[in-house]
């Protein structure tokens, strides 16, 4: 079931530009969605302070058209916040009453006693490390319902990867909407073709930074493609021959307007920041 991969003969390079262009609904929701994710795990502005609304007096510099020194007091308040995380409760109510029961899982008849087949023997491992497909749809649906949706690629192994694609299955991999940086649609507003900024991990522990660069991959009903994303060269390509682009959208709720992406179910992450900086002004009084 291995694909074809090849390097980056015959490859056209996207240049810096168009490796780094995004979709315009990107740049409109990006600034929410990284707020979500702090919002799902308390992390960023929640875990250093900076989510507080400051006072204007709370900035040393504050004649400044963009103060940035903080005071002693605006210091003292980020030290006392604390951060409720009720995002975690409605998500985790909502996951423990949509999942209380494992789903069934039949294939062929029922009175046949089959040994099971490659579908059920694929279920086992859906992410290439051990994940059974009923406990990778508890975790990808707490992706999709924090982010609106997210992206499920139909990963086809290859004849020259050392990660999980080394094995004979295909393996399913996880874009949230923060990674898929643009999209293609058809003239019926189905999308053919999506491009993802990954990661690439450090290899040394000499390495200072444990992500030391990126890389674009476009993938369409052809195949895949991968770039430098500093620079839009060229770096390996592989074709799926699946005759359809191999990824799907899981969303958590759907939009009624912007349709190519999906909404929250936590609502705007602005309520959650709010409800943080009352906590805030509680705790200080």
């Amino acid at each position: 079931m291995a694909t074809t991969t090849t390097t980056t003969s015959g490859l056209q390079g996207l240049g810096p530009k168009v490796a780094a262009s995004r979709h315009p609904i990107y740049d409109l929701l990006q600034d929410e969605w990284e707020k979500l994710g702090h919002v799902r795990e308390g992390t960023g502005g929640f875990k250093d302070g900076t989510y507080l609304v400051a006072h204007p007096r709370e900035w040393e510099d504050h004649t400044s058209a963009s103060p940035k020194k903080p005071t002693k007091k605006l210091k003292a308040r980020r030290a006392i916040a604390r951060y409720e995380n009720l995002a975690s409760a409605i998500l985790e109510a909502k996951k423990a009453a949509l999942f209380r029961e494992s789903p069934t899982r039949r294939l062929g008849s029922e009175d046949k006693q089959d040994t099971p087949g490659e579908l059920a023997q694929w279920w086992e491992n859906v992410d290439g490390k051990g994940l059974h497909i009923d406990d990778a749809m508890i975790a990808w649906w707490d992706l999709a319902a924090t982010f609106g949706h997210i992206v499920l690629y139909f990963e086809l192994p290859n004849e020259t990867s050392e990660t999980a694609a080394d094995q004979d299955w295909p393996y399913v991999k996880i874009y949230t909407p923060l990674d898929v940086i643009n999209w293609l649609s058809d003239d019926e507003g189905h999308i053919i073709s999506i491009k993802v900024v990954e990661a690439v991990q450090a290899t040394s522990y000499n390495e200072l930074k444990p992500i030391s660069q990126y890389r674009v991959r476009v993938i369409d009903e052809e195949g895949w493609k991968l770039y430098d994303y500093r620079t839009g060269s060229p770096i390996e390509q592989g074709q799926h021959a699946l005759g359809r682009v191999p990824f799907v959208y899981l969303y958590g709720k759907r939009r009624s307007i912007l349709s190519d992406v999906g909404q929250s179910v936590l609502g705007d992450p602005r309520q959650h920041i709010d409800v943080f900086n009352l906590i805030s002004e509680l705790r200080e009084l």
